[in-house]
């Protein structure tokens, strides 16, 4: 990960976690999104709701609020933006999934409850099939890039 999570976040965060399964969740999770090294771990341990946020280039794609027996896992509304994903998507791979209630619909998010190994695997699976497509999008757009800089040049 960019931006490590350190032992003081870490271990506030864990502090609310009542179950084994949903800290070994926990814990999947935080490893597995470091493996992809695209995000910065952003906790937010203030106020009652205690969260992770994984953001690149400072916007927040994912991110989870713990609670006691389960994680709240959300897929963000910039990567619903931006075309990384969506909603039909989503409810494909995980059937569980349920929207966010937001006073305007457009701003809902996609929400999952996480209490196992098994969930977090499962998340971290379809994020990283989506960073790969994402980074050859990327790769394609500068290669287009830089093919029309070569023949703009005199």
């Amino acid at each position: 990960m960019m931006g490590e999570l350190d032992d003081e976040a870490k271990a506030e965060l864990i502090g609310r976690i009542g179950d084994q399964s949903v800290l070994q969740a926990f814990e999947v999770l935080v490893a597995g999104m470091a493996k992809l090294q695209k995000f910065s771990a952003v906790p937010n341990i203030t106020g009652n709701k205690k969260s992770l946020h994984f953001k690149t280039r400072n916007v927040s794609y994912f991110a989870f609020i713990v609670n006691r027996n389960w994680l709240l896992w959300y897929f963000r509304l910039p990567g619903i933006r931006a075309g990384i994903f969506d909603f039909d998507e989503l409810k494909a791979f995980f059937p569980s999934l349920e929207l966010s209630v937001r006073s305007d619909p457009s701003k809902s998010e996609g929400m999952l409850r996480l209490a196992s190994r098994s969930d977090s695997e499962a998340v971290l699976q379809f994020v990283n099939t989506k960073m790969v497509l994402v980074e050859q999008l990327q790769a394609d757009v500068a290669q287009k890039l830089a093919r029309s800089r070569t023949f703009d040049s005199p």
